[in-house]
């Protein structure tokens, strides 16, 4: 299991599921507004400051090293957390045409890809990635 992996178990309780990316996004919005950027002051001090309506503002002092990825975390995390939003929503899509097309999680890999075995899944079963999908368009 992965480092990342450990972390989100231990976020959920074991048990759960934790809006990590919520929590992510809280953490941004709470963070200093403005444009973030190192600035070198000698052999190993790197600072990174932010533009504020009243000039810059230290975020940290004598990051080093880390300056530029501190510094590049105000644009980087909303980047990437709309990148995995837009790639949860493909797979939603993906589920529910799946569904749709009388496939779901349950289906057995086979060489006749017309053949799946699923107890749980027949034509009256309502679909419920397709109603996940609707729910997230409004």
């Amino acid at each position: 299991m992965s480092d990342y992996s450990e972390h989100l178990i231990s976020m959920a309780g074991g048990d759960g599921e934790v809006d990590v990316l919520g929590e992510i996004e809280a953490r941004v919005g709470a963070a200093t507004a403005g444009h973030w950027y190192a600035e070198t002051m000698g052999k190993h001090r790197a600072d990174v400051l932010a533009t504020h309506e009243d000039g810059a503002i230290v975020i940290c002092e004598h990051a080093g090293e880390d300056a530029d990825f501190i510094a590049h975390a105000r644009t980087d995390v909303p980047t990437l957390l709309a990148m995995v939003r837009e790639q949860r929503a493909v797979i939603e899509r993906a589920k529910a045409e799946g569904w749709d097309r009388g496939f779901s999680a349950g289906w057995a890999e086979c060489s006749d890809p017309g053949a799946f075995v699923n107890d749980a899944w027949d034509a009256e079963t309502p679909n419920p990635y397709r109603a996940a999908i609707t729910e997230d368009a409004s």
